[in-house]
Formats: C-alpha cells, structure tokens, sequence
C-alpha cells in the first residue's frame, strides 16, 4: 500500500496501539539507550512516543518513504536529547 503520511496517520490506530504498547515494555526496562532506531518509522508517532518517555542518546528513524521521513522531521521536534 501507499499511503500518503496524512492518510497513514488517519488509519493507523491499530499500530499506535502497538506502539504504546512497546513504548511501556521498554519504560518497564528503566535503562538508558545509547540510540534507538525505529525501521520503518513511517509519520513518527512511535520515535516521538519513545522520545518523550525513554531514557536515550538519540533517537533515529528510518523508512523506505521519503514522504513519510519529511513529515516526520516536519511533526515532529528533533530527537536527539
């Protein structure tokens, strides 16, 4: 599918729950992360969620999408701490 980054992020709720999900399995770890690399990182959502609540270094995402990257850089803050 090809998704336009508005439209993905209209019909991803499944995924967003997933993606709290991971974020609160890795919050249970209570470590600090040199780097987190988020494949396949489509709009963001789940590099922004992992930035707000784990402890890390730098976070980075990558997707095949250049659409989807340059609505991530433009939704979200920079994610490097």
């Amino acid at each position: 599918m090809n998704f336009s980054p508005a439209e993905y992020e209209e019909t991803t709720l499944y995924q967003k729950k997933c993606a709290h999900d991971i974020v609160n399995c890795i919050v249970s770890q209570n470590k600090e992360y040199d780097i987190i690399v988020d494949l396949g990182c489509g709009t963001g959502y789940l590099a922004d969620q992992l930035s707000q609540s784990v402890k890390h270094k730098r976070i980075v995402g990558v997707d095949v999408s250049p659409d989807m990257i340059a609505f991530a850089e433009q939704n979200h803050k920079p994610m490097d701490s």
